[in-house]
C-alpha cells in the first residue's frame, strides 16, 4: 500500500555536503528581489523604457490591459496608471518612444503600435492584423520584424504606424518563433514538422531579405538571441538545452551544447543569460555567458518570471502576482552547479549503490542519471517501469519497487541496464532493507519478512513477523532492526534467528511512526501524522524511550542522516537538525522550497532531493557551534561591545598565533549576512567594527546575529543583539 499518491512537483534543489568554511545558501540574498508591486492579475509580459516599465496584465481568460509602473527608484516601484488593450494581447517590446504589442489568437492577430512618449497617457498610433498568432517582435529604426505561426517571418515598414506596410515574408510555410535584429541581419528561428531551423539573413535590402546560412540544432526552437560579440549568438533548443553558436565563419557555424534550462525564453544582460518561460510555470535560471562554450547555471529563481527585460544592474520581472525587480549585484552567492531539468513529470530521486549514479523515477519508468560530473548531469539510460517508488542495492544489482511488485535489474552498466529478474514476493511490498544474503521485505499491509536473498533472482521466505501495520521504515541497531510501523508506533525486532523474527520492545502510547534513521543509541522517526520530529533513545532496546519531540514546520516526506545532521525533507522545504546532544535535536538550518521535495539521496558528495528538476547547489553554512578539546587559554577569543548596540558594534578577537583568518556573521537560519575580514592577523588583540549591513550594504533587521571567527586550528562562535 503506498502512503500517499505522488503528486506532480516543482522544483528540486540538490545540495553539495561540503564546502570550504562559512560558505552558506542564503535564499534571500541570491539575486534579490528588492522591489516589488502586487498585482491582483497575472503579469505575461514586460519590457523598459527610460526609467518606466510597461506590463500586459491579465485581467481575464483573454482579456488584457496595459499597466505602467515607475521604477526610478528600484526599491519602491510604483503602479503609475493602466490603459485597455485588445484581447489575447503576450507580445511587447519598447523602442524610441513606442511600443510595440501583439496578440495571438490563431485565426487573426493584431500589432499595434502605442506612442509612450509621455508613459503616463500612452496612446495608439496604428495597428495590423496578422494572420497567426505572433511569437516574438523585434524593431530597429523603421523595421519591424514579427516572427509568426503560419506566416514566418514578416518585415513591416513603420515609419508611418498609420499605415503600416509589409515590405516582405520569409518562409510562410512555417512557424517563426523569434527574431533578433543586428545591424542589416537578422538571426530567426522556425520550427517544422521535422524540427526547428535556424536562419541567418542579410537585411541589406528588406524587400529581397538573403539567406547566409542555416542549420538545425536538434529538436524545436524556442528562441535565439544575438550575443554582444557580432559572431556569437545563444539557442534554446530541444529539451530547451541553451547551446552557444559560433557563426564567425558564415559557411560552417558551431553550435556547442550547455546545460539544460528552465525555460526556453531567454533575457541577456552583462555576460549572463536569464532563461524563463516553461510550459508549466515560470522559473527562470540564471546561466553564466562569459565563456559562452562553456555555459554554467549561476542561481536559480523559482517560480517567478514569465518575461524579463534587463535595465543597469536589474532585472525587471512579470510574474503570477505582480512586478519584481532583482538585484544582479552577487548572482554567485548561491551558484547552481548543474542542472537537469524533465519536461515530464518526475516523482523522487532514489539511491542505486553507485554514488555517481542516482534513480528519477516517473509514472511508468525511471532514469538513470549520472552525476560523475555534477556541473553536467547525463541521463544514462530509460528503463520502462510502473510506478517505482523505492530501492535496495547489493553489488551492481539493483532492486526497484513499484507497484506491481519488484525489478531486479543489473546497473554495472548503467547505459544499458539488464533486467535480471522480474520478482515475485510476499505481502506488498514497500521497504526493502539487504543485509549480506538476507533480505528484510516491510510489507504495505501487514508486517515484516526476512528472505533468503542468496540467489537474488530466486528469494526464499525465512520468517515473518505480523507488525500489524504498514511497514514504514527499517533501519539497524547492533544486532536488532528498527522498524516504524505505520499504525502502531517504533518496534525494535530481534532478528538473530531470520526464521523466527522477535519482537523486544515498542514505543508505547501508539506513536505512530514513518521513516527510521539510527544514529549510535538514538532513532528517529517522523511520527502523529509525520508533522514530529521524534527521537527515541535505544541504550534499553526492551523500553525504548522518546527522549524529545520537535514540531516540524510541514509534513515529513521523508529523512536521512549525514555528517552528524538529519535532513528532513518535508512538503514545504528541507531542515536539517542538529542532533550532536541527545535529546536536544535543534534546527540548525532551514532551506524553504517552493514545493514537495520527495527523496533525500547522497550523491557522492552532493544531497539530493527530486521534483521536475535536479540541481546542484553550495551547501548551507557549517555548523555554528563546535566543539573543541583546546584548553581555555590556549583558544583564540571572540567578544563584542557594546552589545546590544544600534548602529555600531566592535568585535574583540584574540589571535593566540598569527595565522590567516576569517571573521563572519550569520543569522540565525546559519545564513551568512557578512565577511567582515579574510586575511592575516598577527598574534594578539584585534577589533573589527560591523555596521549591521550585510554584503549588500542593506541595514539589517533587529534580532540576534552570530559572529564566528575561523582560523587554520579553531573556530569560535559569539552572539551579537541588533537593536534598532
Amino acid at each position: 500500500m503506498r502512503h500517499f499518491i505522488l503528486a506532480l512537483l516543482l522544483i528540486i534543489f540538490i545540495f553539495t555536503a561540503t564546502t570550504a568554511p562559512g560558505e552558506c545558501l542564503d535564499y534571500d540574498s541570491v539575486l534579490p528581489v528588492i522591489g516589488t508591486v502586487d498585482c491582483p492579475n497575472e503579469l505575461i509580459a514586460v519590457d523598459v523604457w527610460q526609467s518606466y516599465a510597461f506590463a500586459i496584465e491579465a485581467t481575464g481568460p483573454t482579456a488584457r490591459q496595459l499597466v505602467v509602473f515607475s521604477i526610478n527608484d528600484p526599491e519602491q516601484p510604483e503602479q503609475m496608471t493602466t490603459m485597455e488593450l485588445p484581447t489575447n494581447m503576450r507580445i511587447m517590446t519598447c523602442s524610441d518612444g513606442r511600443l510595440y504589442l501583439g496578440s495571438q489568437y490563431y485565426d487573426s492577430s493584431l500589432l499595434i503600435i502605442l506612442d509612450i512618449s509621455n508613459p503616463l497617457n500612452p496612446f495608439e498610433m496604428g495597428r495590423m492584423s496578422i494572420a497567426g498568432p505572433i511569437q516574438d517582435i523585434e524593431v530597429q529604426g523603421n523595421l519591424c520584424a514579427v516572427a509568426a505561426h503560419d506566416q514566418g517571418l514578416l518585415l513591416i515598414d513603420v515609419a508611418n504606424p498609420e499605415f503600416m506596410t509589409v515590405v516582405a515574408t520569409f518562409d510562410p510555410q512555417v512557424d517563426a518563433i523569434s527574431v533578433d535584429l543586428r545591424d542589416n541581419n537578422a538571426l530567426v528561428s522556425f520550427n517544422t514538422y521535422s524540427g526547428g531551423y535556424l536562419y541567418w539573413l542579410d537585411l541589406a535590402l528588406p524587400q529581397n531579405p538573403q539567406v547566409i546560412f542555416s542549420m538545425q540544432p536538434g529538436g524545436d526552437l524556442y528562441d535565439a538571441r544575438l550575443m554582444e560579440d557580432e559572431s556569437l549568438a545563444l539557442v534554446s533548443h530541444g529539451w530547451s538545452y541553451i547551446s552557444a553558436l559560433d557563426f564567425s565563419n558564415p559557411t560552417d557555424p558551431v553550435l556547442t551544447r550547455g546545460p539544460r534550462a528552465t525555460g526556453p525564453k531567454m533575457t541577456l544582460t552583462g555576460g549572463m543569460v536569464l532563461c524563463q518561460g516553461t510550459y508549466a510555470t515560470g522559473d527562470a535560471t540564471l546561466v553564466d555567458t562569459s565563456d559562452p562554450f562553456n555555459l554554467r547555471w549561476l542561481a536559480y529563481l523559482g517560480d517567478y518570471a514569465h518575461d524579463s527585460v534587463a535595465k543597469g544592474s536589474y532585472l525587471i520581472l512579470a510574474r503570477d502576482n505582480g512586478l519584481a525587480i532583482v538585484g544582479l549585484s552577487d548572482p554567485e552567492e548561491m551558484p547552481v552547479v548543474g542542472v537537469l531539468p524533465y519536461v515530464t513529470s518526475t516523482s523522487e530521486i532514489l539511491a542505486t549503490g553507485n554514488p555517481d549514479i542516482i534513480l528519477a523515477t516517473h509514472y511508468n519508468q525511471f532514469e538513470l542519471v549520472d552525476f560523475s560530473d555534477p556541473t553536467l548531469p547525463v541521463v544514462k539510460s530509460t528503463v520502462e517501469c510502473d510506478d517505482p517508488f523505492r530501492t535496495a542495492s547489493r553489488d551492481s544489482l539493483l532492486f526497484v519497487l513499484h507497484q506491481s511488485g519488484t525489478l531486479l535489474m543489473d546497473i554495472k552498466d548503467p547505459a544499458n541496464p539488464t533486467q535480471a529478474a522480474q520478482l515475485d514476493l510476499p505481502g506488498e511490498e514497500e521497504f526493502l532493507l539487504l543485509d549480506d544474503d538476507l533480505m528484510y521485505l516491510g510489507s504495505g499491509l501487514d508486517g515484516l519478512y526476512i528472505l533468503d536473498g542468496t540467489d537474488p533472482t530466486q528469494p526464499v521466505e525465512l520468517g515473518y513477523l505480523n507488525t500489524p501495520g504498514f511497514v514504514s521504515g527499517l533501519a539497524f541497531y547492533n544486532q536488532l532492526l528498527v522498524l516504524g510501523d505505520g499504525y502502531s508506533g517504533l518496534k525494535v525486532v530481534d532478528v538473530s534467528d531470520p526464521t523466527d523474527p522477535q519482537l523486544v520492545g515498542q514505543v508505547s502510547g501508539g506513536m505512530r511512526a514513518q521513516f527510521v534513521a539510527v544514529e549510535g543509541e538514538r532513532c528517529f522517526t517522523a511520527g502523529e501524522l509525520y508533522l514530529t520530529l521524534v527521537e527515541v533513545g535505544l541504550s534499553q532496546p526492551a523500553n525504548p524511550v522518546v527522549t524529545a519531540s520537535v514540531t516540524l514546520p510541514s509534513r515529513a516526506m521523508g529523512m536521512l542522516l549525514k555528517d552528524g545532521h538529519l535532513w528532513v525533507n518535508t512538503i514545504t522545504g528541507v531542515w536539517i537538525y542538529n542532533i550532536d546532544t541527545p535529546g536536544q535535536p535543534w534546527l540548525e538550518w532551514s532551506i524553504p522550497l517552493p514545493g514537495h521535495t520527495n527523496g533525500l539521496v547522497p550523491v557522492g558528495d552532493l544531497m539530493a532531493t527530486l521534483c521536475t528538476f535536479l540541481f546542484a547547489m553550495r551547501p548551507p553554512c557549517v555548523a555554528l557551534s563546535p566543539v573543541f578539546d583546546v584548553p581555555l587559554e590556549n583558544q583564540t577569543s571572540l567578544s563584542a561591545f557594546p552589545n546590544p548596540f544600534n548602529a555600531q558594534v566592535g568585535i574583540d578577537l584574540r589571535m593566540i598565533e598569527a595565522g590567516d583568518s576569517r571573521l563572519t556573521v550569520y543569522d540565525l537560519h546559519g545564513r551568512l549576512v557578512r565577511i567582515l575580514w579574510h586575511g592575516w592577523l598577527d598574534e594578539g588583540p584585534h577589533q573589527i567594527e560591523w555596521d549591521g549591513r550585510n554584503e549588500s550594504g542593506r541595514m539589517m533587521a533587529s534580532g540576534i546575529y552570530l559572529t564566528r571567527l575561523e582560523t587554520e586550528h579553531q573556530h569560535q562562535t559569539g552572539k551579537v543583539v541588533l537593536a534598532k
